[in-house]
């Protein structure tokens, strides 16, 4: 092999001379990079595997960038980007912006002239793709492709895609610990080279302990009153925040650090810092990848929350960590000093999957069917690695045409300009087609608003636990009783006049407890609002708007969500208009809307029962009586309840079975008279704009 590494090439920075060598001697890669390099050069596609820990995605994109090239290099988490960036520019003794760069939806930190280095987001990139603003650069890596996220799937197809054209693409870098290398090599055709670099070696040892019975807390009081700095990992936000509440009230004397995506850049790069006492981070998934907290004990539940779909519904479930997921949590320690890696779990590593399933083959695909055919590409001409089930495509391609965003015309699929409207706005496919339709009407701020408190998971104070003096937040949205997005609207509305009277945050903070609103839950809509700005021009409205703008708004919500309505019967339960199964509301009863039999409209969900079944109930967005409905949607075809037999209600179960799916049992909290409904509380929806 031709050795194309030159060990002469340098950096010069401030008066800093140092070779790439010498950068990354203290890494497995360092050991690789010839080889590296080789590769990029003679192929088309680089795959590079290794331990975690073993620095690949530090050494291989500053090493590429540090020989002459210039590089993108796609993180699945926003974390990820810009704790790699102030890694990389730590090691080269500048500043963050200039060499190396980082460009998120909510970060941008790059210098047009100087820069080389670029890491973000594959969603990120992939809109930027898709947008025809493809950032330049002569590599593109691919990192933690494991995860196998839509953003992901997506780059990688549209890259065979062009290359197999003969179109000019970079030279591209598949980056990740834990993959299966024979099926991805499989599924390139033979004019494409691949090369192959396996990085061997860790820098320390990590032990493995597996616990299928105890207690969390008292392993955690273990470790740390041993001075040991620990990282747990949680299946989500209301398991982080409980467990934070037990340790804080406890005499744990450590440094609790919650660490998820709703979070600011400043309150998730915490976990990077020292404290003058033990820290423990309490994570989602996260920290999985590609970020390197300095600590000495990793803990996992072996559990997550991930976003599947079934009968077209989305919803997120708990579900058990993979082999994959586990190996990645336990690289998180072992890179300065031997780590410990615990899990805690009934279910032992050897007893669980090898990976997950590919996420473009278990979510909704509107919006990628959409942004693909506004680009100009039909969804069935991708060479896509995990091809997406046909049941999805065609679910997709229904709903679309159903909302008037695609058309047929002959075998091929035609955006409309209602679909090229919404096909880039970050948020979820629904929400944009709400933000379309009150656009037609003169009301997209009030709309916009709407869908950022939808997205941010409703303004209301969830997590109650350790907070002292909670007040009830009902008294600030009283008579708003069949439009719960307006409810929620007016309570940002209080907490936006909170912040411009507060001085600083803990202020704030207490101010908005006081109230019953949650301060995160107000940072996450203000995000949204910010992401959809940057597509729809905004400015907050300064009230809840009344009369006129509220029957165009309920008018905009019921041809956004026509695929979600629902007939509500006296007993409680819902009747689909489309397919005539039924459903459990989430309000305990209907009729007090004044309105016989009223048609909602709203998401259905899947949560988890007690016993551990899950359930499907709908929360309610807007409430209509039949006479509204049919002067909005005319074409709408409304169900006679009378001629629904009570026996052929149930949905089956992924089995078949009908066991456990009566309406009924439902995990969160039950209506208590207020008229208003509650938000689907797993989390966030996800979206490509990260």
């Amino acid at each position: 092999m031709s050795i194309c590494f030159n060990p002469a090439t340098i950096v010069t920075k401030f008066d800093r001379v140092e070779t790439i060598a010498s950068l990354l001697d203290f890494l497995p890669i360092e050991k690789k990079i010839n080889e590296v390099l080789c590769s990029v050069r003679e192929n088309d596609i680089s795959i590079i595997t290794g331990p975690t820990g073993c620095g690949k995605s530090t050494g291989v994109p500053l090493a590429l960038c540090l020989s002459g090239y210039q590089v993108v290099c796609t993180e699945p988490r926003r974390l990820a980007a810009s704790a790699l960036c102030d890694r990389v520019s730590e090691l080269l003794g500048i500043e963050s912006g200039s060499l190396v760069g980082v460009r998120t939806a909510t970060e941008k930190i790059y210098s047009e002239t100087e820069t080389k280095l670029t890491y973000c987001t594959d969603g990120y990139y992939l809109t930027s793709f898709l947008k025809k603003q493809k950032l330049p650069s002569d590599v593109l890596i691919i990192d933690e492709i494991h995860e196998w996220n839509k953003n992901v799937e997506l780059i990688l197809s549209l890259w065979k895609e062009q290359r197999l054209r003969g179109e000019p693409v970079p030279k591209l870098c598949i980056m990740s610990a834990t993959l299966d290398r024979k099926r991805l090599c499989d599924s390139m055709p033979s004019e494409i080279s691949v090369g192959e670099i396996e990085v061997e070696g860790r820098t320390h040892e990590i032990s493995e302990t597996w616990l299928p019975s105890g207690d969390l807390v008292t392993e955690l009081r273990k470790w740390l009153w041993r001075g040991r700095e620990v990282l747990v990992f949680l299946p989500g936000k209301s398991e982080i925040y409980q467990l934070k509440d037990e340790l804080e009230h406890s005499d744990v004397n450590a440094e609790v650090i919650p660490l998820h995506r709703e979070l600011s850049r400043e309150e998730q790069h915490r976990c990077f810092h020292k404290y003058g006492r033990p820290k423990v981070i309490l994570a989602t998934n996260i920290a999985e990848s590609s970020i390197t907290p300095d600590v000495d004990v990793v803990i996992s539940l072996g559990k997550k929350r991930q976003r599947n779909i079934w009968d077209g519904i989305e919803h997120l479930e708990i579900t058990d960590c993979s082999q994959f997921n586990l190996t990645q949590q336990k690289g998180r320690c072992g890179r300065l000093k031997k780590g410990h890696f615990i899990l805690m779990s009934d279910k032992a590593f050897d007893e669980r999957v090898r990976e997950d399933r590919a996420e473009i083959q278990r979510t909704r695909l509107e919006l990628d069917v959409l942004r693909l055919l506004d680009y100009g590409l039909d969804v069935s001409s991708i060479p896509f690695v995990n091809v997406p089930p046909r049941h999805l495509v065609e679910s997709a391609i229904h709903n679309l045409e159903v909302h008037g965003c695609i058309r047929k015309k002959g075998k091929r699929l035609q955006i409309t300009h209602a679909g090229h409207e919404c096909a880039f706005l970050p948020a979820q496919f629904e929400l944009g087609l709400l933000i379309v339709e009150a656009q037609k009407r003169g009301i997209k701020d009030i709309a916009m608003l709407c869908a950022a408190v939808i997205e941010a998971g409703g303004m209301d104070l969830k997590l109650r636990n350790g907070y002292l003096n909670v007040g009830d937040w009902r008294e600030i949205c009283v008579n708003e009783n069949r439009m719960d997005p307006l409810a929620h609207v007016k309570l940002f509305l209080e907490a936006h006049r909170i912040k411009k009277e507060t001085k600083n945050y803990p202020e704030f903070r207490d101010a908005m407890i006081q109230k019953g609103l949650d301060p995160l839950a107000y940072s996450r809509a203000l995000e949204s609002l910010d992401m959809l700005s940057r597509e729809v021009q905004f400015e907050i409205p300064e009230e809840v708007p009344n009369g006129d703008t509220k029957g165009l708004l309920r008018q905009s919500f019921i041809k956004a969500f026509k695929a979600h309505a629902y007939q509500a019967l006296q007993d409680d339960t819902l009747l689909s208009v489309f397919d005539g199964h039924r459903e459990r509301s989430n309000r305990s009863n209907v009729s007090f809307f004044g309105v016989a039999n009223p048609i909602v409209f709203g998401y259905p969900l899947t949560i988890e029962g007690a016993n551990g079944k899950s359930h499907e109930v709908v929360h309610m967005l807007v409430v209509a009586s039949k006479k509204e409905v049919i002067s909005i949607v005319p074409d709408i075809q409304l169900p006679d309840p009378s001629s629904q037999k009570k026996q052929n209600n149930q949905r089956p179960n992924k089995d078949g079975s009908l066991e456990g799916r009566e309406p009924g049992t439902r995990r969160h909290r039950e209506y208590n008279g207020s008229g208003h409904g509650y938000w689907n509380h797993n989390g966030r929806s996800g979206s490509a704009h990260r």
